[in-house]
């Protein structure tokens, strides 16, 4: 399990509707690189960069470097474990 500050990396990170929409295309296409990212959002390299880094931060993407390129995919284990989290079912389902 995630400790507090992993978890609320994690929400942070989604938290924000340009995040959920790199999520989206990434996921589509099993790895991206940025410039298709900057393509089909239409934003600049380095704003992307800073979104980008949040959700590498909070361990929803990894990056995988191929000569002078960026390539971004989906970590499938860190949203497992947000489905998992035992502090989830404690706030939502604990009846106490």
């Amino acid at each position: 399990m995630k400790s507090l500050e992993e978890q609320v990396l994690i929400f942070k990170a989604l938290s924000e509707p340009l995040r959920i929409e790199l999520l989206r295309i990434i996921k589509s296409k099993e790895r991206v690189c940025v410039c298709e990212l900057t393509e089909k959002t239409g934003m600049s390299q380095s704003k992307l960069s800073y979104h980008l880094k949040m959700l590498l931060d909070a361990g929803l993407i990894s990056i995988h470097p191929e000569g002078k390129w960026n390539f971004y995919s989906i970590c499938i284990n860190s949203f497992q474990k947000i489905f998992a989290c035992d502090f989830i079912s404690e706030l939502f389902l604990n009846n106490s």
